[in-house]
Order: C-alpha cells, then sequence, then structure tokens
C-alpha cells in the first residue's frame, strides 16, 4: 500500500514539473513572438523605404499578432465563467460556446 502510494506521489510530483516545464516554454515563445511583433513593428514606422506592398502585408499581420489575445490571456477561472478576454471580444447575443 505505501509503495503505490510513493509511487502516484512521484507520478504527480513529475506531472507538475512537466506543467511547469510546458508553462515555462510557453511564456517563452510568447515573448519572442511579442518581441518579434513589436520588431518589425517599429522598423515598417522608422524606415520608409520598407512601405512595399510585401512588407505591407508583413506589417500587418505583427499588428494583428499584437493585437490578438491568445490562449494565454485568459486566466484559469472555474469552467462556468467564461474568460473576460473573450467574453469582452466576442458579438453581443451570441453564447460563449468555448467554454473560455
Amino acid at each position: 500500500m505505501a509503495a503505490s502510494a510513493l509511487a502516484a506521489s512521484a507520478a504527480a510530483s513529475q506531472s507538475l514539473r512537466n506543467h511547469e516545464i510546458l508553462d515555462t516554454v510557453g511564456t517563452t515563445a510568447a515573448a519572442l513572438s511579442l518581441t518579434g511583433s513589436s520588431f518589425i513593428v517599429l522598423c515598417y514606422l522608422l524606415f520608409h523605404k520598407l512601405h512595399k506592398f510585401s512588407f505591407k502585408l508583413v506589417y500587418f499581420l505583427a499588428v494583428a499578432a499584437l493585437l490578438a489575445p491568445g490562449h494565454s490571456a485568459c486566466p484559469a477561472t472555474d469552467a462556468r465563467q467564461p474568460c473576460p478576454v473573450s467574453a469582452t471580444t466576442r458579438r453581443p447575443g451570441r453564447p460563449n460556446t468555448t467554454g473560455h
């Protein structure tokens, strides 16, 4: 009985460690994305030679990436309550079908 409790405790500890690693990777990726999108917008605004059609597409994608709230923007809430971000961005009259 004690061996199974010890194994369950070790599995829970490993699961928590895996969750922390994934959270760190996600936060790092989000920070790099924010930095890259900000750099693209800054370069577009500073260098007028970049105002070509192809770079304009990249610029608008970078702006969209900066403005679009991702899944990480939603704090962990109770499953019965909608995420505050999705609740403010969805159209009025539409039910919250995502559960976030």
